[in-house]
């Protein structure tokens, strides 16, 4: 080091991962802010349904954001001529469910069963590494819930995601 120079050791520190009270709802509405260039640069069209009486989750908060991201990310990159990506949130008794919409080009019939596979994609090379999903299917389950999908090729595909109020092993906050 030069002469009056002070050498600083920079610590990384760990991103809280310890489960905690979750706002669906707010994790949609950061993720769909995160989206919103790209949105409308492609002319994608959002569309907002949010219960406004969605109750908290037990779970961890960078996991639901993951979750939020990889598929509305998916959806949006499934419309790149422009469509309508719906969000919706719904309570239910013991859970919530978040619905993920679009209008794209939909998934093929022979391809439904990989999806959730590792490294499968069907984006060009560059485009993506067939993680998003496998990843995004493991956090749910990891955290109690369920995730499906719904597609007609031509026609979209919607996400139905459910978890629990309580997370894992009927924890709450």
């Amino acid at each position: 080091l030069a002469p009056g120079v002070i050498a600083r050791k920079w610590v990384a520190q760990p991103v809280q991962t310890a489960p905690t009270k979750v706002d669906m709802n707010a994790a949609v509405r950061d993720t769909l802010s995160l989206l919103n260039y790209q949105t409308r640069k492609q002319g994608v069209r959002v569309v907002e349904s949010l219960d406004p009486a969605l109750p908290a989750i037990w779970a961890r908060a960078s996991g639901m954001r993951g979750v939020c991201m990889n598929l509305m990310l998916n959806a949006v990159q499934a419309m790149e001529g422009g469509g309508t990506l719906t969000v919706s949130t719904r309570g239910e008794a013991d859970g919530v469910t978040l619905e993920i919409e679009d209008t794209g080009h939909g998934i093929e019939a022979a391809h439904l069963d990989r999806i959730w596979d590792p490294f499968f994609t069907t984006k060009p090379v560059g485009r993506g590494t067939g993680l998003g999903l496998s990843i995004t299917q493991r956090v749910v389950t990891r955290h109690g819930g369920t995730i499906r999908v719904v597609s007609l090729p031509g026609r979209g595909a919607r996400f139905i995601v459910w978890l629990p109020l309580a997370g894992p092993g009927g924890d709450r906050a």
